[in-house]
C-alpha cells in the first residue's frame, strides 16, 4: 500500500473518530436542548442532582446531597401569556431567562437559575422556529429562532371568531347554545356549542298544531278534500289551515250527477229555439232533458218559408170559373194558383169555336186556287182561301198578276216591244211596227 492511501486512510478514521466525539457532545451537556435526541433537559453539565442530570434527564434537586451544586434547582411549569396573533395562530413567548424541557406528556416545564451567561429560554438546534401545530381546539410550544419559548393556541369554537378553515360557520362566544324563538312561518338561526348555524323553523300550516291565524290543521291530512253526500255538505282543513266547506252536487251547479240527465248551471231552464222543420233539447230545472219541436208545414201556423199554412186543409185545390182564377194552400205550405178553362188552354170550353191551345192563331196556308181554315186567339174558326189569278199575287205557276189590269194589252213603240199579263196570269209579249213588216207605218 502506498503512502496516499495510507494517509486517506488515516484521514478517514480521524473524520470519523471527529464526528463520534461531535455526535456524543450533541447528546448532552452542551447547551443544546435536543428533544429529538431524548434529551428532556440539558444544563451544560454532567453534574447530577442540580435538577438535569448527566444524561441530560430531568430530576429534582437534592440539597442534601453532598455532590449537589451549591445552587438549588427547581422545576416549575411555564404558562406563557398570548402577545401575538399570526396567521389564526394564537402565540406566547417566554422570556424568563431559563431552561425549558419537554416532559414525557409533552408540556413545558423549566428549570431556574440557569447560570448568568445563559440567556436562552430553550434551544432545539437546526428545530428553532419550526413552529408546532397543535390542532384545532389545542396549544402546544416551539423553540424560536431567538430561543425563546413560544406557545401556540389554535382556535376553538367558543372564542367568538368564526375560524372558517377550521370548519366553523359561526362562533357567537358565550352566547353559543342560545337557541332563537321564530316568528309564525318564519325561521330564525343561532349558533351550536359546536360553532354550527342551526336553523328553527317557526310554527307552520301542516305541522299538526293550530297556531297564529290557523282555523285548523291536521298535518299531513290538510288538504285532503272530503266527500259530501248529493245535494249535502262536509267541511275538511285546507293546505293553508282554514276550514273549507264543500257542498255536495246538486242541480244547477253545472256537473251531472246523481239522477240528472243534463246539468247547465245557470242555462238551465234556457228553452232553446229549433229551426224550420227541426228539432232541439234544453236542460230544465230540474236536470232533465227537454226535446222541442220545430215549426212545420200542417201545424196551422205560417212559419220559416210558408205562404200559407191551412194545417188539415193543405192540398184542397180549388175551382175557378171559365176565365178567372183562383188559389189554395198546397201540402208544402205554398200558395198555388188556378186557372179557370180560357181560350188557349187546348180545350173548347164555353162559347169556344175551337182551341188549339199554343197554336191558337197559327195561320193556315191553303193550296193555290183553294181555302184552309184555323183556330184564332179568340177561340173562333177562322178560313183563308188559297191564291188566284188575278189577286195581284204572283203565287203558283203564274207568269204574272196584275191583278184588275190583267188582259190590258200593251202598245209596243215602233221598232220596239212590250209585255202584258193576260187574264190565265200569263206573260204576253207585243212587239211594235218596224221597216220591213209589210206595213207602212
Amino acid at each position: 500500500m502506498n503512502n496516499f492511501w495510507k494517509a486517506l486512510i488515516a484521514m478517514l478514521l480521524a473524520w470519523v473518530m471527529w464526528m463520534s466525539i461531535s455526535t456524543a457532545a450533541n447528546y448532552c451537556w452542551d447547551w443544546d436542548y435536543r428533544p429529538e435526541l431524548w434529551e428532556e433537559c440539558d444544563d451544560g453539565n454532567y453534574t447530577n442532582w442540580d435538577g438535569c442530570d448527566s444524561n441530560c434527564q430531568s430530576e429534582t434537586a437534592d440539597t442534601s446531597n453532598t455532590n449537589t451544586t451549591t445552587t438549588t434547582t427547581t422545576t416549575t411549569s411555564v404558562t406563557p401569556s398570548p402577545t401575538t396573533f399570526l396567521g389564526g395562530i394564537t402565540t406566547t413567548t417566554n422570556t424568563a431567562n431559563t431552561v425549558i424541557s419537554w416532559n414525557s406528556n409533552s408540556n413545558w416545564v423549566s428549570n431556574s437559575n440557569v447560570p448568568a451567561h445563559l440567556a436562552e429560554a430553550c434551544d432545539a438546534g437546526n428545530e428553532n422556529g419550526i413552529v408546532c401545530e397543535p390542532g384545532y381546539g389545542g396549544q402546544c410550544y416551539y423553540c424560536s429562532n431567538a430561543c425563546e419559548v413560544v406557545a401556540v393556541a389554535w382556535p376553538e369554537c367558543g372564542d367568538g371568531t368564526v375560524q372558517s378553515s377550521f370548519g366553523e360557520s359561526c362562533d357567537e362566544g358565550s352566547n353559543n347554545g342560545s337557541v332563537c324563538t321564530p316568528g309564525y312561518g318564519g325561521t330564525c338561526t343561532y349558533c351550536s356549542t359546536s360553532c354550527e348555524v342551526m336553523t328553527v323553523n317557526g310554527a307552520t300550516c301542516g305541522d299538526g298544531l293550530v297556531n297564529g291565524g290557523e282555523a285548523c290543521d291536521e298535518g299531513g291530512n290538510n288538504g285532503s278534500v272530503c266527500t259530501p253526500g248529493y245535494g249535502g255538505t262536509c267541511s275538511y282543513c285546507s293546505t293553508s289551515c282554514q276550514v273549507m266547506n264543500v257542498n255536495g252536487a246538486t242541480c244547477g251547479d253545472g256537473l251531472v250527477n246523481g239522477g240528472e240527465a243534463c246539468d247547465e248551471g245557470g242555462n238551465n231552464g234556457s228553452t232553446c229555439t229549433p229551426g224550420y222543420g227541426g228539432t232541439c233539447s234544453y236542460c230544465s230545472t230540474s236536470c232533465q232533458v227537454m226535446n222541442v219541436n220545430g215549426a212545420v208545414c200542417g201545424d196551422g201556423l205560417v212559419n220559416g218559408g210558408e205562404a200559407c199554412d191551412e194545417g188539415g186543409n193543405n192540398g184542397s185545390v180549388c175551382t175557378p170559373g171559365y176565365g178567372g182564377t183562383c188559389s189554395y194552400c198546397t201540402s208544402s205550405c205554398q200558395l198555388a194558383n188556378v186557372n179557370g178553362a180560357t181560350c188557349g188552354d187546348g180545350l173548347v170550353n164555353g162559347g169556344e169555336a175551337c182551341d188549339e191551345g199554343g197554336n191558337n192563331g197559327s195561320t193556315c196556308t191553303p193550296g193555290y186556287g183553294g181555302t184552309c181554315s184555323f183556330c184564332t186567339t179568340s177561340c173562333t174558326l177562322q178560313n183563308v182561301n188559297g191564291a188566284t189569278c188575278g189577286d195581284g199575287l204572283i203565287n203558283g205557276t203564274e207568269q204574272c198578276d196584275s191583278g184588275a189590269m190583267n188582259g190590258s194589252v200593251c202598245t209596243a213603240p215602233y221598232d220596239g216591244q212590250c209585255n202584258y199579263c193576260n187574264s190565265d196570269c200569263r206573260t204576253v209579249t207585243v212587239k211594235g211596227a218596224f221597216c220591213g213588216d209589210w206595213l207602212n207605218q
